[in-house]
């Protein structure tokens, strides 16, 4: 019996799904969750991280760059975005700011899933995501053959991916929590340490 390849797709920006649920379970090691969602004939074919690196420096952006850097210490490939800038102004008072915009995780993930359909590079999709902008390259890497799981981070949860998927559940706290990245990595030499303020 040949076993079904799986290609886990992970969208980065419903990382805050588990984020406001389980705030302390954010040191995820991906690969290992990843591989936690398999069944005995399953065999993980990939996993593939969807974000953009936050712009400027501080906290923020050191904490990123540590989990990254944790990232790819395992066999996850990180296919980044970007941010832009855009401008926003109060229509009541006139007060103009700076706003972020994410660009292109959408559009990335679309693409990696329809080519590796195409190249048959996997038998099923595991999307962790919940937002209703992936229905339509779901919809069409299963007009290729291949299968789809919708695994929604936790406050993620939407009928419309529910509806076109062949099985969908909401990633609990207890899947979350035996796959966490140890509080040190140790990376060529070199440590990574788990931010102080995760």
């Amino acid at each position: 019996m040949t076993n079904e390849r799986i290609a886990v797709f992970i969208d980065g920006f419903n990382y805050h799904g588990l984020k406001s649920k389980y705030p302390n379970l954010k040191w995820l090691d991906l690969h290992k969750l990843s591989s936690s969602l398999l069944k005995p004939n399953q065999i993980l074919a990939s996993v593939n991280f969807f974000t953009a690196t936050v712009l400027g420096g501080g906290g923020k952006a050191n904490r990123q760059n540590a989990y990254l850097s944790a990232i790819r210490t395992t066999p996850v490939s990180i296919i980044l975005g970007r941010y832009s800038t855009k401008n926003k102004r109060c229509r009541a008072c006139g007060a103009t700011w700076v706003t972020y915009e994410e660009k292109m995780t959408d559009v990335n993930i679309a693409v990696e899933m329809i080519m590796g359909a195409v190249n048959n590079d996997f038998d099923k999709a595991i999307v962790i995501s919940g937002d209703t902008d992936l229905h339509k390259p779901i919809t069409s890497i299963k007009a290729l053959g291949k299968k789809v799981v919708i695994a929604f981070p936790p406050d993620r949860h939407t009928n419309r991916l529910k509806q076109i998927a062949d099985a969908s559940f909401v990633l609990g706290r207890g899947k979350l929590k035996n796959a966490q990245f140890p509080d040190s990595i140790n990376s060529n030499g070199y440590p990574i340490h788990k931010p102080a303020s995760w």
